[in-house]
């Protein structure tokens, strides 16, 4: 996904995952392995300010993740309702 990401940029690879387009600003892709020391749990609580009783049902899994995350901000998609279906993906 690096190589897809510097030739195409986040907005376009997240827009091909989704299959749709998001507002510059209001998501975020990076490699896991930028949190290295803070894993996702900490970037979320600390960055988001998510509170701790929200992530601690899944801090181990969110921790174990891998590879790349994809964090969709709700202002995204202006209050309305969205359900979304990730594309089966190679990147």
């Amino acid at each position: 996904m690096t190589n897809e990401i510097e030739e195409n940029g986040k907005s376009s690879v997240a827009a091909s995952l989704l299959g749709r387009d998001l507002p510059e600003g209001e998501f975020e892709l990076f490699a896991m392995s930028d949190l290295s020391g803070v894993g996702l749990s900490g970037y979320l609580a600390e960055g988001y300010a998510v509170p701790a009783e929200q992530i601690a049902q899944h801090r181990r899994k969110l921790d174990a993740l891998d590879g790349y995350v994809l964090l969709i901000f709700s202002k995204a998609f202006n209050g309305e309702e969205v359900i979304l279906t990730p594309a089966p993906t190679s990147l």
